[in-house]
């Protein structure tokens, strides 16, 4: 099995990289997809009302994503990004405030 990513995906249905691969993947049943990927793919495709497309993604072997969120927020916990104060750079300011927020969209202790 081939766990393909959301970027290529993504590049796939741009049409910015070669399609017979992905084909021979798909047309093999050798592909295979994680609930991470999907969250990334399925708003967009959605958005753009292609349905068929979602109904497909949706029939592709899912494989169970295995994450420890206490582990992955302790590392980050101790990251150099989480530990040092704010940047004082409006942009590097705004990309630290959305990495935070991002957290506190998934993982929230009250």
């Amino acid at each position: 099995m081939v766990l393909v990513d959301s970027s290529v995906w993504i590049a796939y249905f741009k049409g910015t990289i070669p399609a017979q691969f992905l084909h021979t993947l798909i047309d093999t049943n050798t592909i295979c997809i994680n609930d991470l990927i999907l969250a990334e793919l399925v708003p967009s495709i959605i958005h753009h009302e292609e349905f068929e497309l979602k109904d497909l993604l949706l029939t592709i072997t899912n494989i169970p994503l295995k994450a420890d969120w206490n582990e992955i927020i302790e590392r980050i916990y101790d990251s150099e990004w989480w530990l040092n104060p704010d940047p004082k750079d409006f942009i590097e300011k705004r990309i630290s405030d959305s990495r935070a927020a991002f957290l506190d969209s998934i993982y929230y202790v009250e």
